[in-house]
């Protein structure tokens, strides 16, 4: 975060928390137990070779902050808590989802707080309808589902969506990017089919996270890559369901060179850096 930016956070994060209607039930040595949880996941599970590591600290600590403020309602925690409980790999995943989110709206130049907490917020969120699945489908790699299995799994982002839209606490916004995070540019994903620009950007960002992270997360032991060449197979195979923008952001977060194919899409974003486009 930059220096002028920091006391707009500050004060944008105490006027949310004061916004916040919360009942004081949950302990605080429970909230602090999350929070420590949360730090140890960002710094053990997410930080993947080839990051820039002062990129990926700063980053950390924004999540941070967004949770810090997340759980001081009641509600939210209470949902952290229980995606959590579901599965830890599910609440690894959206800390990782959220701090890859930050970083690529970072390098994007999106330096608004505001709007940095959407992401952040929607990215650990992203898949809180998962919790009420049965860990027969969540165990279950996507290919090897049933067709009834599919279905079921599918409904995780209107699950999630609907969740946080009874939350007053929670933007509207986010809401809608829980339910469209897995829309795909060519309008083949679920749950409405969407394609490209009826999607939120905000879900078209957080799509490419959640991709990278899902792959890189869930990879078996002797199947393993870095994470740069599941970026390299990603843009070979399935490109066209991701933003193009967004997905040259990621191969600049990780030093690789962008292709000469999305040096357009590249430089409409606005990126601060350049040095390493085709």
């Amino acid at each position: 975060m930059k220096k002028s930016d920091f006391s707009k956070y500050v004060g944008f994060a105490m006027q949310l928390a004061k916004g916040i209607s919360t009942s004081g039930k949950i302990s605080q040595k429970k909230k602090v137990s999350l929070m420590r949880h949360l730090g140890e996941v960002l710094v053990e599970s997410c930080y993947f070779d080839g990051v820039n590591e002062g990129t990926f600290q700063q980053s950390a600590i924004f999540v941070e902050s967004v949770a810090s403020v997340l759980i001081e309602n009641d509600d939210v925690f209470k949902i952290l808590e229980s995606l959590r409980e579901a599965s830890d790999r599910l609440f690894a995943h959206g800390a990782a989802v959220s701090l890859y989110s930050v970083m690529i709206a970072r390098e994007l130049g999106w330096d608004s707080p505001q709007v940095l907490f959407k992401i952040g917020t929607a990215g650990l969120l992203h898949d809180i309808g998962k919790k009420d699945l049965s860990r027969e489908i969540l165990d279950k790699d996507r290919s090897d589902l049933t067709r009834e299995e599919r279905q079921v799994y599918e409904t995780h982002t209107s699950r999630g969506s609907q969740e946080l839209s009874r939350l007053t606490s929670v933007p509207a916004e986010i809401a809608q990017v829980v339910l469209e995070h897995h829309e795909n540019c060519l309008g083949h994903g679920f749950p409405q089919g969407l394609k490209r620009d009826k999607i939120h950007p905000m879900a078209r960002h957080v799509a490419v996270a959640n991709e990278f992270c899902e792959i890189v997360m869930n990879q078996k032991p002797e199947d393993r890559r870095k994470p740069t060449e599941v970026i390299d197979r990603i843009f070979k195979t399935n490109l066209v369901l991701f933003d193009p923008t967004y997905f040259a952001i990621l191969m600049v977060i990780f030093g690789m060179e962008v292709p000469l194919k999305l040096k357009l899409h590249y430089e409409k974003g606005g990126l601060r850096s350049r040095k390493n486009a085709a």
